[in-house]
């Protein structure tokens, strides 16, 4: 609480007339993203490391949790927007890019929500060209190549020092890749590894991590044109407006209830304020809808949401990139190559992080039916009536009221009703309810006693877990306050081949990778660090990049080269 109070001090010592919000007083971030390639094409995976950093205490940024990606071409058309997740400073994603993408010149853009108060031109943006092999529309590559200057591409690191195991290799070779810290480094070092094959054509230069911080220390502190979009301190910010779908009035100091409904489910009260805006920080959720009610306006309640704004690619450069006739049997034979890959992915798949699952809101107390474990009844009344002891089902005026004993007391003398659940889904809805297919849940947990939420006080939790989590689309949604969301990418470990095992089903499949390691997310604390891949059966020369930084951001930029043969 101290902190907390220091902090909103600091933020009102900060404000002024343009900075109601006292945004100056956050720190100034910058975005640095380390991709595998600057040439892909259809049927590829751009694979990415996002890097936030705090440009004045020279650091990565704690600041904000949430980092976006996109790649957008020279027509303005968006190929693909991610939200990441940040933890410490460190995000990771990737793209499939699909058959369907037209060939065309793309640029690559980095930046937090925070970084849009500021110049577009601050933003991280690479260059990406995206050949599609399977059209005869190339007239976006009928120009004249860009030089590419060659001087950013030699930089060596002065942070570490790499060594193979050997200069050449064989086919399905076991590649060990020695790094070492040079002795006057002791800080944790984070960088990532991407070992591909060199394109034989010639590709915009990916930005360094060195050429990075050389750029953003030369300029000056940025100022914020805009003084309105807050950091995503906590998770990702979704705001809006509540209105009245009746009158269409703002609906003032209105409290909602916000789901998000799923096996691990998010659920939360907040409350507008006095022009009917609201902000609400999400994070660990597995669900894809996000849903709002009312608590007391029924029906009446009508959510706008605020989008995300797009990009101005206006007055942005894109590469000039010249397809000609020597290219063609290159990327024939590659394309080929990622068909048979693709064709072979159940193979060689990535996995995501597997999230813990969350204690419920309201902890681990209160009793748990698992209906497997009773005899089956047809609809939720049933089983209330049969099986849920401290469950009554009671009719008050002519209306069907579901209620929780309270704890310690024979009857609910208070005339709350419970807080339900369903799937993480708040319904009102007694009616449907309770002839709801029984047969559908797999469990109901039921907390006795008073329990408060914001606001609003409840006699009593309902959690309802069905098998499929479907509940909603048993739903009216006309009067619905419905929302697809705008998730984020998750964290995945890439898959690493190996070789050796005598057993191994992957010696007797094709192996045509050209990117042969992708890691987005390594730490050395100590002095060395080894790493270990295996070569495909793509002759050629492969060059392996590294991108980071230290704890007190010292840029990470090594390249190495070796031979397939």
């Amino acid at each position: 609480m101290i902190l907390l109070a220091v902090f909103f001090s600091a933020l009102a010592f900060a404000q002024t007339a343009k900075d109601k919000l006292g945004l100056s007083a956050f720190p100034q971030e910058s975005i640095y993203v380390h991709y595998n390639s600057s040439l892909f094409l259809t049927g590829e995976y751009i694979y990415y490391s996002v890097y936030c950093l705090d440009r004045q205490s020279r650091t990565f940024s704690n600041l904000s949790k949430i980092a976006y990606v996109e790649l957008i071409n020279d027509e303005g058309n968006v190929v693909f927007k991610h939200k990441i997740k940040l933890e410490n400073g460190r995000g990771q994603g990737d793209f499939f890019i699909p058959s369907d993408t037209p060939s065309g010149s793309c640029k690559l853009f980095g930046y937090t929500q925070f970084m849009r108060n500021g110049p577009q031109e601050d933003f991280f943006q690479g260059n990406v060209i995206v050949v599609n092999p399977y059209t005869n529309n190339q007239q976006k590559f009928r120009g004249k190549s860009e030089t590419v200057h060659s001087n950013e591409s030699v930089e060596k690191s002065n942070v570490l020092s790499a060594s193979l195991n050997k200069d050449n290799f064989n086919t399905r070779d076991k590649v060990t890749l020695q790094l070492k810290a040079f002795s006057t480094i002791s800080t944790e070092k984070s960088f990532s590894v991407s070992v591909r094959k060199k394109d034989e054509i010639t590709t915009p230069l990916i930005p360094t991590a060195k050429f990075h911080i050389r750029t953003i220390t030369s300029k000056a502190p940025i100022t914020l044109k805009k003084q309105e979009l807050l950091p995503e301190l906590r998770g990702e910010l979704i705001s809006g407006k509540a209105l009245s779908n009746v009158t269409s009035k703002t609906l003032s100091n209105e409290s909602l209830v916000v789901s998000i409904p799923d096996d691990d489910y998010f659920f939360s009260t907040i409350k507008t304020d006095e022009k009917g805006n609201f902000y609400i920080n999400l994070f660990d959720y597995g669900g894809d809808e996000i849903f709002f009610q009312g608590l007391g306006t029924g029906n009446e309640l009508k959510v706008a949401l605020n989008t995300h704004e797009e990009l101005d690619i206006d007055n942005t450069p894109f590469y000039q990139f010249n397809l000609d006739q020597d290219m063609r049997k290159t990327i024939v034979q590659r394309s080929i190559r990622n068909q048979i890959e693709n064709n072979y992915f159940s193979f060689k798949p990535d996995s995501v992080k597997i999230q813990p699952k969350k204690v419920p809101f309201y902890g681990n107390v209160g009793e748990s039916y698992i209906l497997d474990e009773y005899t089956r009844f047809k609809t939720f009344r049933e089983t209330v009536i049969e099986i849920l002891r401290s469950v009554t089902i009671k009719r008050v005026g002519g209306d069907e009221k579901i209620e929780v004993d309270a704890y310690f007391e024979k009857d609910n003398q208070s005339g709350f009703l419970p807080l339900i659940l369903v799937d993480g889904y708040y319904t009102q809805d007694y009616e449907k309810l309770l002839e709801f297919d029984a047969r559908k849940i797999e469990k109901i947990s039921v907390l006795s006693g008073k329990y408060v939420m914001g606001p609003q006080v409840f006699q009593g939790v309902i959690d309802i877990a069905t098998f499929d989590e479907n509940y909603t689309e048993f739903l009216d949604y006309e009067q619905r306050n419905r929302f697809s969301l705008f998730a984020p990418q998750p964290r995945k470990y890439y898959f690493n081949q190996v070789y050796g095992d005598e057993n191994n089903a992957a010696d007797r499949i094709p192996d045509f990778r050209h990117q042969l390691l992708w890691n987005p997310n390594i730490t050395m604390v100590g002095e060395t660090n080894t790493i270990e891949f295996f070569t495909s059966d793509v002759e050629g020369e492969y060059e392996i990049s590294i991108e980071g930084f230290t704890s007190d951001l010292k840029p990470i930029s090594l390249k190495e080269t070796f031979e397939v043969k």
